[in-house]
């Protein structure tokens, strides 16, 4: 999937950087947040099958989320692209 994003030239963010990015970025000042979804359910609320089924479903997104984290971290910026998407290469 990384090497989807890179290759159609995606830019990527996460939501804690996503304020700065658009003030550094566009020169857009947000402070409010109009398109937060609603909470409907919580994970107390499910069992375990109905855990292990949605860790199944949303295996590949926990793994594109977790390694654009790092990436961000590592790299100190507020998004990526192109080959700082692409997966490294052993």
């Amino acid at each position: 999937m990384l090497e989807r994003l890179a290759t159609s030239g995606a830019e990527v963010t996460e939501t804690t950087r996503y304020n700065r990015w658009l003030r550094e970025s566009w020169g857009i000042e947000s402070t409010t947040r109009l398109n937060e979804s609603r909470k409907f359910i919580s994970q107390t609320a499910l069992d375990r099958e109905e855990l292990d089924y949605l860790n199944e479903i949303s295996a590949e997104d926990a793994k594109v989320f977790e390694t654009v984290q790092q990436r961000l971290a590592g790299l100190g910026t507020n998004s990526l692209t192109g080959s700082q998407l692409r997966p490294a290469k052993d």
